[in-house]
């Protein structure tokens, strides 16, 4: 699994490099260690955006979800960015880039970490909304029922204006790891390890709950999972390999704080 960092080099431009994210083989597939971000929100950038020449206002991994993002850095080069992509954006000074919204509306996931690595992250699913002109931004969760079996509910994530784009609250964040999985793997009824966002990057991966409900998910989606308790799910991957991220949430997280 690889991203792309934007850095200012010692000429004082910004560049980019390829980066191979160090992953560790184990029985569920490939897991990269946990980083360790202070936050995360969620963004919405219309289509034909130009966000001028500017910095990184502080280390940011960017992960595309729907539409692309053109980004020029100021030593002339220009990259592209698409769903499931990832940007670390690390040129907090110098004369910074220039991004360009070639595609869209853009959905992304950004995260402010301490580590070496930030992300933007891409969401679950959107529909577009003509009463505002934009995607509206929905995340797929699977909680536990009182019956003690695994659901799925959506939820329209709450977003405002901002002079690029709309975006959410923060929210509090305990980590990130990347993860690689084969296709044909299954894994039958379990519990979320602990509350998390799964982000698929690439792939599709198969989610069965309790009640014999299926979801399939794709690139650009995003999963809550939150069913801690109860039989679990069953999960399965049917094109791959998939790549995803994940983003443990604190025990008290609160869900109503996502909902628009």
């Amino acid at each position: 699994m690889k991203l792309t960092r934007m850095y200012q080099g010692e000429d004082g431009t910004s560049q980019f490099e390829d980066i191979e994210i160090n992953l560790h083989e184990l029985d569920i597939g490939a897991f990269s260690r946990n980083l360790r971000p202070e936050h995360m929100s969620f963004r919405i950038s219309p289509p034909d955006l130009v966000y001028d020449w500017h910095n990184a206002t502080q280390k940011t991994m960017i992960v595309v979800i729907q539409g692309a993002v053109q980004t020029q850095v100021s030593n002339g080069e220009v990259r592209r960015f698409g769903p499931g992509e990832i940007c670390y954006a690390e040129d907090v000074e110098g004369p910074g880039h220039l991004t360009t919204d070639i595609e869209g509306p853009r959905l992304s996931l950004m995260s402010s970490c301490r580590m070496i690595l930030m992300f933007t992250i891409g969401l679950v699913r959107s529909t577009p909304d003509s009463s505002i002109g934009v995607a509206s931004m929905q995340i797929t969760r699977v909680y536990t029922g009182d019956d003690g079996e695994s659901h799925f509910e959506t939820i329209d994530i709450a977003l405002t204006e901002s002079r690029y784009g709309e975006l959410s609250d923060m929210f509090d964040a305990e980590g990130i790891v990347f993860r690689t999985t084969p296709v044909g793997g299954e894994l039958d009824f379990h519990n979320a390890p602990r509350r998390q966002f799964v982000v698929t990057l690439s792939g599709t991966v198969e989610i069965e709950g309790g009640d014999g409900t299926r979801l399939q998910l794709h690139g650009g989606d995003i999963l809550l999972a939150d069913d801690v308790s109860g039989r679990g799910h069953i999960t399965r991957d049917l094109e791959g390999p998939r790549r995803s991220l994940f983003i443990p949430l604190p025990e008290d997280f609160d869900v109503d704080s996502l909902r628009a």
